[in-house]
């Protein structure tokens, strides 16, 4: 069998660089003469997309697209290199002044005069130009092949240390040696070999951390030697000659490469720059940082991890100035602030103020970074104490400290300065962007009467039961998923007990093996996730479905009414987040039922024999209906207004529309028109798609029933005439609110007319106890 497998290759992403680290920050050129000007971009294998070079006075120094400097003039220019608009570093140039002829013919006499004191003249030695030759000894490699006249021996960018290397200069008449010396880990300097002998150890695993080289003899009359290495954490340091140190040593950085450059006297050779660190000898430079607070204004500077700022005063900080000082290595320090209102402000440098004064403007958020040499030699790392967070986690070297989106201001800060490879500060959770946060995983579970513990549910999924009449006995709430302290807390309001104390974390709130219905609930959030996100939750309560949706420790269900909670639904969002729906009714201590009187204002609706519906129904049924919903315990009989019409109300879009959605049912009063003398009798009319053969519709009906009579056309039915023609039905229908509108008996039947008046009272007091469900 065959199997043909792709490969898919991704280029990694390459970041733009920071910044440069010139090879040399200084160069010395005559009158004529050009040079590529090289460097290292910050972070390694950063790239330049739109690079730009200009010169400080092109009179002096000219510089070409590509880096490569012309001298025109003496004096001395800078030469700076540009990612776009964005400074990287720059070079300082030097172009010497011409000497004159007889300064010129004296220098060189005397140059003849101290040569010539060799057996061999000066001519003669340099004919035969020497080479010279090193190898290394490399871990996990062993001795490399032999690498000459500047080539890099040794490895970059695998972190492989350099243990042991053999130097030899070759093809010289010249009498004299090449003699060098390595400090190694645990031992120090090792004394000086010779002529291609080992220098430094093999099979101890021991790293090369530094080195001197130097010529004897004829040699070094008429060359120097110059050499640089690649430090672990360092990278390519600078160059230096003639026995001084290259390396470094107690920072237990390994070399981990080496360029060696046999040079003629008096020949130009690479530039000489910081070559060599010893941690013992080299000043931690000094990190100064100051804060402008909230009703303060600028505090005293802080240095090297103090704090700056405030911590459990609330006092935002608006602005801060960062420098450093007792710094031997070039380079500095730049920061930018995340600002109320403004966003990411532009990089400022060495004690310039980022942010704003007099503005009462929060700093939300910070990024610092070195430049220059000093960001190869430390890093830079950095801390914030955050409105709501508490202390956030260390980051470094240009990355983000803080919030956004939060509205959450910066209090405090921290800045420690810390030479690559030491100790350090943890990296940790650092900054929080509101628009990049994730939703946590939101788990509930519910204990139902005659089921026990359901599956567990999600974010916004229904736990328990609907339509089954089973109640909810306990509930367990937990967050996973998510980096923010806190927790989720709940507590139940439990027939017989009350409001229990909250518990937490997928502890049980409510009852179990004890038949006590749960009746209503408060979710809230604490710590952190409760500056970050918001909690929706919404029950279905016997009788009443679904309620609106509560948030955050708002009380959801019912209490005093012996409802039961049925089922649940609870969704965590983003802070500050639109609801999921209503948020009106989350809680009821009654039920809320609405009564409408039939038609009204201009519409007296169906008339007969001195009667109509608008004013029988206001004048006579009502105030019948308002003295026994007086007397209702635990439900509320609202009656709308009698001044309108809500049939006409609805055709404004309003009156169905916009009643609250408290109201777990609307009954409408209404008397009907027939046949004069013949059509007799009530009914209840109800949507036929809805849950309308309730029991409070047949109790209407019966009423109607014993004191009118039934409407022919419904006696099979129970009293109950299903339609879907009626404007305010549909629209509660729509909006899931119960309805239903009771056809007392035919105004054109003066018999049915007298009924009603005869029994208005008793009718009156069935119709609320139908409604209600209580005894009067």
């Amino acid at each position: 069998m065959t199997v043909k497998v792709t490969v898919e290759y991704m280029e990694p992403e390459q970041k733009e660089a920071d910044s440069i680290v010139p090879d040399s920050s200084s160069i010395v050129l005559k009158k004529g003469e050009t040079k590529q000007l090289a460097y290292t971009s910050v972070p390694d294998g950063s790239i330049i997309s739109d690079p730009l070079w200009e010169s400080s006075d092109p009179s002096v120094v000219e510089v070409d697209e590509n880096g490569k400097v012309t001298a025109k003039e003496a004096g001395e220019a800078k030469v700076e290199l540009k990612n776009a608009e964005k400074a990287l570093g720059e070079f300082t140039v030097i172009v010497e002044a011409e000497k004159n002829e007889s300064q010129t013919k004296e220098t060189a006499q005397t140059s003849d005069e101290t040569t010539d004191r060799s057996p061999i003249n000066r001519r003669s030695a340099l004919a035969a130009t020497p080479t010279i030759t090193y190898q290394t000894h490399v871990q996990d490699i062993g001795w490399q092949t032999p690498t000459a006249n500047g080539e890099v021996a040794g490895t970059t960018g695998q972190k492989k240390r350099i243990e042991a290397i053999r130097i030899q200069v070759n093809n010289s008449s010249l009498n004299g040696d090449i003699e060098y010396s390595s400090h190694i880990q645990g031992q120090g300097w090792q004394s000086y070999i010779r002529n291609g002998g080992n220098s430094g150890t093999t099979g101890n695993s021991l790293r090369m951390e530094a080195i001197r080289i130097r010529l004897t003899g004829q040699l070094s009359q008429y060359y120097d030697v110059y050499y640089r290495v690649h430090s672990a954490n360092f990278g390519w340091l600078g160059w230096t000659k003639n026995d001084g140190e290259a390396g470094s040593t107690d920072f237990s950085y390994a070399m981990e490469a080496i360029q060696i450059q046999l040079v003629g006297k008096n020949m130009d050779g690479p530039v000489i720059s910081t070559a060599y660190y010893d941690k013992n000898t080299l000043d931690l430079p000094n990190v100064n940082y100051q804060t402008h607070s909230q009703s303060i204004g600028w505090q005293s500077y802080q240095t090297n991890g103090a704090t700056a700022g405030t911590v459990g005063q609330g006092l935002r900080i608006e602005a801060i100035r960062i420098s450093i000082s007792g710094n031997k290595i070039p380079g500095s320090i730049e920061y930018n602030s995340h600002i109320q209102s403004v966003g990411w402000q532009g990089y400022v440098k060495s004690g310039e103020i980022s942010g704003t004064t007099n503005q009462k403007l929060r700093t939300e958020a910070i990024r610092i970074r070195l430049t220059g040499e000093l960001s190869r030699f430390y890093d830079i790392y950095y801390r914030v104490h955050s409105a709501y967070f508490g202390w956030l986690g260390w980051t470094k070297n240009g990355e983000e400290a803080g919030s956004s989106g939060f509205g959450f201001a910066m209090e405090a800060m921290q800045v420690k300065l810390v030479p690559k490879g030491q100790t350090a500060p943890p990296i940790g959770m650092a900054y929080y962007d509101q628009g990049k946060i994730t939703i946590p995983t939101l788990n509930y579970q519910t204990h139902n009467q005659s089921i026990g513990w359901q599956n567990s549910q999600t974010n916004g999924l229904t736990a328990g039961t609907v339509g089954k009449g089973l109640r909810m006995e306990a509930i367990r709430l937990n967050i996973s998923n998510t980096s923010f302290s806190g927790n989720i807390e709940y507590s139940s309001h439990v027939r017989s007990i009350g409001w229990q104390n909250y518990v937490s974390n997928n502890n049980i709130s409510g009852t179990t093996n004890q038949k006590l219905r749960m009746e209503a609930i408060r979710i809230r959030l604490t710590g952190q996730l409760n500056h970050i996100y918001d909690i929706y939750y919404r029950v279905h309560s016997a009788s009443l479905g679904w309620l609106d949706w509560a948030k955050n420790d708002q009380y959801a269900g019912t209490t005093g009414l012996s409802l039961q909670m049925e089922a649940i639904q609870v969704v965590i969002v983003k802070k500050g987040a639109a609801a999921l729906g209503p948020t009106t009714n989350p809680y009821q201590t009654s039920i809320n039922h609405l009564f409408v009187m039939g038609h009204g204002v201009n519409d007296p609706g169906a008339s007969y024999n001195g009667v109509n519906e608008r004013d029988f129904t206001r004048g006579e049924l009502m105030p019948h209906l308002q003295k026994w919903a007086a007397r209702l315990t635990r439900n509320r009989i609202t009656f709308y207004n009698t001044a309108a019409d809500m049939y006409q109300d609805s055709q404004r879009m309003q009156g169905a529309y916009t009643i609250s959605s408290s109201f777990s049912s609307v009954s409408e009063f209404h008397l009907d028109s027939g046949v004069i003398g013949v059509s007799t009798g009530g009914h209840v009319i109800a949507h036929r798609n809805g849950n309308s053969l309730t029991a409070q519709n047949y109790a209407i009906a019966n009423v109607i029933r014993n004191y009118v009579g039934l409407w022919g056309s419904v006696q099979n039915t129970g009293g109950i005439n299903l339609r879907a023609d009626l404007l305010n039905m549909n629209v509660l229908q729509s909006r899931g609110i119960s309805y239903r509108l009771a056809e007392l008996g035919f105004i054109t039947n003066t018999n049915d007319v007298a009924n009603i008046r005869n029994n208005i009272d008793m009718i009156a007091k069935g119709i609320v106890e139908s409604v209600t469900g209580e005894n009067l």
